[in-house]
């Protein structure tokens, strides 16, 4: 246990010297935060049956946080775990009592510590400046954080496995999170898209995790938001006459992103190597 400490401490300041993930998961999110709290965050988009009202400001610390912990997979694990590869600095590891689940449970801790404390900072910076609102069940928002998380860890780790060059996955890391990012309705409505782009975003696990996790965030306290349309899902899309994606309700995406974690995390596993033979 001492071992993985260690490591998890060593993890966690390696993630916060590389420059993009540091930027991308402690400044950026604030940034915006204080930006369009400024400008139009202060409109009212949702009132709940019990009179609390919602504003564009709190639902961007929900969509933040989804897109936060992408940011952490593609941006952070993904190229990170990659240059320590390349350098034999996994190598090093295995000469070491450190087995592959020690080195996953510590990028996964040094993630979960991070995003955590992206959404302090969110939260303090919202709440001094905006009285940012939370209305929703507690327990069923940790339960939706881990999953998102755990699917974008996953999706980096794999990755990782599966490249030989750190550069090459700076650049696939990127080439897949921003356009991602661009479509899932973290920076805009989904529902001015063409409808072919409309389709690639609701496939998009992005755009699940940020209309889940902004259903939870504006629901009452209870589980009843489970059964609840998905806001930019209610009309779906529409491609050659036949209507895709109508009516996807929260415990479905819920589901989508609790299968593609289980798969991922079972290929993370199978593609996971200490050196680059």
């Amino acid at each position: 246990m001492r071992g993985l400490l260690a490591l998890i401490r060593q993890e966690v300041r390696l993630y916060l010297r590389e420059p993009a993930a540091f930027f991308f998961t402690l400044v950026f999110p604030s940034l915006l935060i204080v930006i369009f709290g400024y400008t139009f965050g202060q409109e009212v988009i949702y009132e709940r049956p019990d009179g609390l009202a919602f504003r564009v400001i709190d639902v961007m610390v929900a969509g933040n946080l989804s897109w936060v912990m992408a940011s952490i997979g593609l941006l952070g694990v993904y190229p990170t775990l990659t240059a320590m590869r390349e350098t034999h600095v996994l190598k090093f590891y295995h000469t070491h009592p450190i087995r592959a689940s020690h080195l996953m449970a510590a990028h996964y801790v040094t993630g979960v510590v991070t995003t955590a404390l992206s959404l302090a900072i969110m939260l303090v910076i919202g709440w001094l400046l905006f009285r940012v609102r939370f209305g929703g069940n507690y327990l069923l928002m940790v339960l939706v954080f881990l999953v998102i998380y755990t699917a974008f860890f996953s999706m980096g780790f794999t990755l990782a496995g599966v490249t030989r060059t750190a550069r090459l996955a700076q650049a696939l890391g990127s080439v897949i999170f921003f356009p991602m990012f661009a479509i899932s309705g973290s920076m805009g409505p989904r529902d001015v898209f063409p409808p072919f782009l409309k389709l690639l975003s609701d496939l998009m696990p992005l755009s699940h995790a940020f209309d889940v996790i902004t259903a939870v965030w504006m629901s009452q306290p209870g589980f009843e938001v489970l059964k609840e349309v998905l806001f930019t899902y209610r009309e779906g899309t529409t491609i050659g006459g036949v209507t895709l994606f109508e009516g996807v309700q929260v415990y479905q995406s819920l589901l989508y992103l609790v299968a593609l974690a289980t798969v991922m995390s079972a290929l993370a596993v199978k593609t996971f190597r200490w050196d680059t033979e």
